[in-house]
């Protein structure tokens, strides 16, 4: 649904008197615009919306989690940039520079690594308590518990102090032959320790292939060059030495970036639809303060469960058909109609509560809606010939389509016949149209297929 038709129906006024947030609101739309077509998706969202609704508190406590492991995102953005440009310069200088440029990037990843692990620590125990049921935040309850709860929490900490360890031992690197063992060992030690808590906390991953046989390549290259070594070979020999540790080092830093993320990843969905539970808090705030009953729509997917229908009980009954033909006698009435319809549509598939006591939306690809034109370029008549041919064109199964006024400045016997055609290939394909017309010869006609539904019909309803 493009900007035009959400701001033809008034939805982002009515967005903005919900949460006066610009940047939620945004958000929001966003979601609504792109039209979840999934029902798992929708579903599953349905319960993460209300498991925030149920534990408000939580939204406090996520954001100020958030907020903080996005501060540290960009301050660790900020050294590590930093700590590259330092390592391209020291790439022209000695390789003691470029050792030591590597391992204070390594100490950045480390530090990094534990900052974020200790603000996983502080969410409170109530947290990993409560009855999740959505899969997001069931993910999210388990890597908090296997994050924190034991000796988990010591042993992420030990891992880390072993890193500054090794950095350490690589600081007073000079040319020892017994130095570079003593890291191969260590190498092989502390890849062996990250990976199986990789494993640990994912047993569906590999296992991360150990150091291999670097000491033992390093010793046959020193052993076949023991007799005519020469001082250009000891200078490989120190270069070759010198690339295998450096490239240990950056081994081992990928190797906890990769964990990091792991640790991350549960937390970073429920993030980008925060704004998205905001604005449920709000528009559930919003009905409480209005009296207005609401539930969390059935979804209902046309093309496997044929036969089902839109329909919303409550304080503004909507049910729907394939063609609704309304007289346009009343357009305030029938104008706000289709905007209780719409909000209903948009609101359930972005998993959002409705104003409802019960309801069941059917998924739709996409929704069009067409008011009558104003005079333009071409005239009225052909303007809104023109918007109509668009639609047509971009339409698929199970749109919802509304033509509201439109063809009034034509003929309405000459119009009649041609727009019922348009109609009915509409509905044939199929879509649920929404039709207000002060056209009665068109009503005529489509009452071939749908009664009319004018003034006096919906007032007996």
């Amino acid at each position: 649904m493009d900007k035009k038709a959400l701001a033809d129906l008034g939805i982002p006024n009515f967005l903005h008197d919900i949460c006066p947030n610009e940047k939620t609101v945004n958000h929001v739309e966003t979601y609504m615009r792109a039209m979840q077509q999934d029902k798992s998706i929708i579903v599953q969202r349905q319960r993460e919306m209300a498991d925030f609704i149920n534990n408000q508190e939580l939204m406090s406590i996520m954001v100020k989690h958030f907020r903080r492991i996005d501060e540290l995102k960009d301050r660790h953005k900020k050294e590590r940039l930093t700590a590259f440009k330092s390592l391209s310069y020291a790439t022209h200088n000695s390789k003691k520079e470029q050792h030591t440029q590597v391992i204070s990037n390594m100490n950045l990843v480390a530090k990094y690594a534990e900052e974020c692990i200790k603000v996983y620590h502080d969410f409170p125990v109530y947290v990993r308590d409560l009855p999740f049921e959505s899969a997001m935040f069931v993910n999210l309850k388990e890597t908090l518990i296997k994050i924190t709860e034991g000796e988990k929490s010591k042993r992420l900490m030990a891992f880390l102090n072993d890193f500054k360890t090794l950095a350490s031992v690589d600081s007073r690197y000079l040319t020892k032959m017994s130095v570079a063992y003593k890291m191969n060992d260590d190498f092989t030690k502390l890849s062996c320790s990250i990976s199986n808590l990789l494993f640990e906390f994912n047993p569906t991953a590999k296992k991360v292939k150990l150091w291999g046989n670097t000491k033992e390549s390093a010793a046959k290259f020193f052993k076949k060059n023991e007799v005519q070594r020469k001082k250009d070979d000891f200078t490989r020999a120190e270069e070759f030495f010198s690339h295998t540790v450096m490239s240990g080092l950056n081994y081992l830093i990928d190797l906890l970036m990769q964990f990091i993320q792991f640790l991350q990843k549960p937390f970073e969905q429920i993030q980008r639809d925060l704004p998205l539970y905001e604005f449920a808090m709000s528009l559930v705030r919003h009905y409480k303060t209005q009296n207005m009953p609401f539930c969390f729509p059935k979804i209902v997917n046309p093309e496997l469960e044929p036969g089902e229908h839109t329909y919303a009980i409550g304080s503004n009954n909507i049910n729907a058909s394939a063609l609704m033909v309304f007289d346009g006698g009343g357009e305030a009435d029938s104008y706000q109609l289709m905007q209780e319809y719409v909000r209903l549509q948009l609101f359930a598939q972005a998993g959002l509560p409705v104003a409802a006591e019960q309801a069941q939306v059917a998924i739709v690809s996409d929704i069009f809606v067409q008011f009558a034109s104003s005079e333009l370029v071409l005239g009225r008549f052909e303007e809104e010939a023109k918007e109509m041919s668009a639609i047509c064109q971009q339409v698929k199964p199970n749109g919802l389509v509304f033509f509201h006024d439109v063809f009034q400045s034509a003929t309405y016997e000459e119009v009649a016949e041609p727009f019922a055609q348009i109609i009915e290939w509409l509905v044939n394909m199929p879509c649920t149209v929404f039709v207000v017309t002060h056209n009665t010869f068109l009503a005529e006609r489509l009452n071939l297929c749908q009664p009319v539904l004018n003034e006096e019909a919906k007032k007996q309803n």
